[in-house]
């Protein structure tokens, strides 16, 4: 009766061990089946658990190559294709236009990188109006999590944005230094081609 009930229905847990037990007790089965059955059930379950974890980082890595960047104070006659042109350098993948603002999004694997470009035309000047160029949180709403969010991501922009600056800074104020100190009986026209 016991082997009608397995082939006639699914089996639960607890059944498949009796069911089992009994075939062991009376030897239609060996232990060496039992243990290679539960050495299938666990190798079946880690490939399961391996293919997910494969879906969920594919998943993850996706979502990381979309940023999207908030640029503001444009000048209200600003066209959408104004904006493209000014853009064109980090060629970001949309831009959407509003009255006095706009949205850049960039895609894609190397999107951090042309975004980074973008950033850089923070403070630029578009038809005669410096705009600013910022990094989003993403979303909307007004939440107390998305505004310390956005404000930790600016802080942190601002920062590398002004490390940047500085080091540019220095690197030529280096090479002044390097020209005046060059510049002890070399002539200028030979200094002019040592750039």
């Amino acid at each position: 009766m016991g082997e009608e009930a397995a082939a006639g229905k699914k089996l639960s847990k607890k059944e498949q061990k009796a069911l089992e037990f009994k075939q062991r007790k009376k030897g239609l089965i060996s232990e060496e089946e039992v243990q290679a059955k539960k050495k299938r059930k666990r190798e079946e379950a880690e490939e399961r658990a391996e293919a997910e974890q494969r879906e969920a980082d594919e998943k993850k890595k996706q979502k990381k190559h979309r940023f999207i960047l908030f640029v503001g104070n444009l000048p209200y006659n600003a066209s959408e294709k104004s904006v493209e042109e000014h853009f064109r350098p980090a060629e970001p993948q949309a831009i959407r236009m509003r009255r006095g603002f706009a949205f850049a999004e960039f895609e894609g694997r190397d999107a951090s990188k042309r975004m980074n470009v973008a950033l850089r035309l923070h403070h630029t000047f578009l038809n005669d109006r410096r705009i600013n160029v910022e990094l989003t949180a993403g979303g909307g709403g007004n939440t107390e999590h998305r505004k310390n969010k956005l404000r930790q991501r600016n802080e942190k922009l601002r920062n590398e944005q002004a490390k940047r600056v500085r080091t540019e800074q220095s690197q030529v104020k280096n090479k002044k230094l390097l020209k005046s100190e060059d510049a002890d009986g070399v002539h200028p026209s030979r200094l002019a081609l040592m750039d």
